[in-house]
């Protein structure tokens, strides 16, 4: 299940709808609190930059990654400015995985250079995570993930996991760039602005 809002479907009589409820190419209603602001598919690079995609028209947005990598990987990603990638000892992250051998795991960090796992490929099938990013590019606040993932393990086990992330700083971001810590990444990003009202 997707994390996020869900769509609103029916309607009672007296609801009052705003300019953002129209679709403007062809009249119809809109049935989600979700837009599709950038899809952006890769294919055997070392990282992937998603630029240009946060900016005042939304406060939250919901993140999809569907990748494989080129050898055994753990997917990363950094926030960014205009003008480049924002490093060095600004995120703090937490996560805990279940495996389908009923097995757990929990990791964390603090102070890095990057958001040191959002989920883990391991040449077996291919992986899938997904995060609201809250408030990424609002001055003054620092930005908070928090979402799941799932990947099939080296010996056929599947992990679920939840993980929340933040920064330590208050920077306003326009975008991120996610990478493997090895080999190169292949797959699609898609980023959703989440209305505010």
């Amino acid at each position: 299940m997707a994390v996020g809002f869900p769509a609103k479907t029916t309607y009672a009589n007296g609801d009052v709808f705003s300019a953002s409820d129209i679709n403007d190419t062809n009249g119809t209603l809109n049935l989600t609190g979700w837009t599709l602001i950038n899809t952006t598919s890769f294919s055997a690079v070392s990282s992937q930059s998603i630029t240009s995609i946060f900016n005042s028209t939304y406060d939250d947005y919901f993140v999809t990654i569907d990748f494989d990598t080129s050898t055994t990987a753990e997917l990363r990603l950094r926030l960014r400015t205009t003008s480049d990638d924002t490093g060095s000892g600004t995120y703090q992250d937490h996560a805990y995985l279940m495996g389908s051998d009923g097995g757990s795991l929990n990791y964390a960090n603090n102070g890095t250079a990057g958001y040191q796992r959002l989920t883990v490929y391991t040449g077996t099938y291919r992986a899938h995570v997904e995060f609201v990013m809250a408030g990424p590019n609002i001055s003054g606040v620092q930005t908070n993930e928090t979402g799941r993932f799932a990947y099939r393990g080296v010996y056929g086990v599947l992990f679920d996991g939840y993980m929340g992330m933040n920064t330590t700083t208050t920077t306003a971001y326009t975008g991120f760039t996610i990478y493997p810590d090895a080999g190169t990444i292949t797959g699609k990003v898609r980023v959703y602005g989440m209305r505010t009202a």
